[in-house]
């Protein structure tokens, strides 16, 4: 061997010594949770907040604010930079409600916040909303007037999607010649037999839906809606300058008129998938369910309050819960327009929420559902917060069963789809293999 390479064998050992030698820096955590696993207190319990911190630098700081969700802080304080568990007091004697405590820790310049939320006696948070003398009169005018609208359906394989099993197709319906139309991905199980459907609707956004092809493995005839004006196969930048423009804020817009809020299309456009579900030659007629997170969560639960072909739901964190929270001192539905930056004035805005915005909270439909529903959020979630969504939920008489996940955000997990996936297939009388 020559001497350049034994040197070169040399220096590598010694690399890879030193390298092995030394310890990988620890990096810090900090884990905030309750003194009760489930997270839900009697509003006389003492309310504890957990916090451990290893592996931290002295020269980190941790502080933490407690209060209601969404409100400004009753508690704030400092903890010291040193490992261990700390044990801070929360309170006791809410009223029914939501207490968050949030933790802040910077390092190095950077900060991460950690928050765990407790749920007060949540199955006794009333509604602040009220329901207008002529709600009912309101949405059955809406119905009667796109009822006999023609849907005017138009099918475009999608054949990057369809496989031997399931068509996969863009579907074009109108609602109305006033109001455009609706767009959406229809899966199509290739089977002789009728087949049970499912609706599914969008959250927030302006991005295109994907095929739900799981259901559809198993039998379902599904349908994803897009709620806006556009196809669902252009490309990615067309979407992206729609966000940023044309659809910017969509959820605000016509907020000030019952008639002209873009929720009432919207609505109207749900209620037409429906119809466009009973068009269908393979649909049995009969088993029909729909479903959606968020924005999609309110509009299933809308849609079957309105439309009572429809024969099971399940929403997600849903939207559009009690949007009146915010005149009283706590936390409303999104779209949060009280909190907007729009240039509306604190007058105005009030106006809206208690002569427009009733006619569309789910409140209010919420208490009409006579639909079996499967619902699901968590207390984490910092968008759709959940003293609104009990609102609706407590509203509920008809069948409900609800899957807590205590420290949820605001997004979709595995679990749940997975028990709703079931529940829906128990329904549909399918084989959940």
């Amino acid at each position: 061997m020559t001497k350049t390479k034994i040197l070169f064998f040399l220096i590598l050992w010694s690399i890879l010594t030193v390298s092995y030698g030394q310890k990988k820096e620890k990096q810090p955590k900090v884990e905030v949770r309750l003194n009760l696993d489930e997270g839900i207190y009697n509003a006389q319990d003492s309310l504890f907040f957990l916090i451990t911190v290893t592996d931290i630098s002295e020269k980190d700081k941790l502080t933490y604010e407690i209060g209601p969700e969404k409100m400004p802080p009753q508690t704030e304080g400092s903890l010291p930079s040193i490992s261990g568990t700390y044990k801070v007091y929360g309170g006791k004697g809410f009223t029914p409600g939501f207490i968050r405590c949030k933790v802040t820790h910077l390092s190095q310049g950077q900060k991460t916040y950690h928050t765990v939320t407790a749920a007060i006696e949540p199955n006794r948070i009333m509604p602040k909303v009220e329901r207008p003398a002529d709600f009912h009169a309101f949405w059955q005018k809406k119905i009667k007037e796109i009822s006999p609208e023609p849907l005017n359906t138009e099918f475009t394989p999608l054949l990057n999607y369809s496989n031997d099993s399931i068509g996969v197709f863009q579907v074009k319906y109108q609602i109305s010649k006033k109001e455009g139309y609706f767009y959406g991905i229809l899966s199509l199980p290739k089977k002789s037999e009728k087949l049970p459907a499912l609706i599914r609707f969008p959250g927030a956004g302006v991005y295109p839906p994907r095929p739900e092809m799981q259901m559809a493995q198993h039998g379902v005839i599904t349908l994803s809606i897009y709620i806006h004006n556009y196809p669902v196969t252009l490309e990615k930048d067309f979407y992206t300058n729609l966000e940023k423009s044309t659809l910017k804020e969509y959820q605000y817009f016509g907020i000030e008129d019952r008639d002209h809020f873009y929720y009432n299309r919207v609505i109207a456009g749900c209620i037409k998938a429906v119809d466009l579900m009973y068009s269908l030659p393979e649909f049995d007629k009969e088993r029909l369910a729909v479903w959606g997170s968020s924005q999609g969560g309110a509009l299933s639960i809308i849609t079957a309050s309105l439309e009572k072909r429809v024969k099971r739901l399940a929403a997600f964190c849903p939207g559009m819960c009690d949007f009146s929270g915010y005149l009283y001192g706590r936390p409303g539905a999104w779209p949060d327009f009280y909190n907007s930056t729009t240039n509306i004035g604190k007058a105005e805005k009030e106006r809206v929420y208690k002569s427009v915005l009733p006619y569309y909270d789910v409140v209010n439909f919420a208490k009409d559902l006579k639909t079996s529903g499967f619902y699901s959020w968590g207390f984490n979630d910092q968008t759709t917060p959940p003293t609104a969504i009990y609102t609706a939920y407590n509203a509920i008489e008809a069948p409900k069963e609800v899957f807590i996940i205590p420290n949820g955000e605001h997004k979709i997990y595995p679990e749940q789809v997975k028990k709703m996936n079931e529940w829906f297939l128990e329904y549909f009388d399918l084989d959940p293999k």
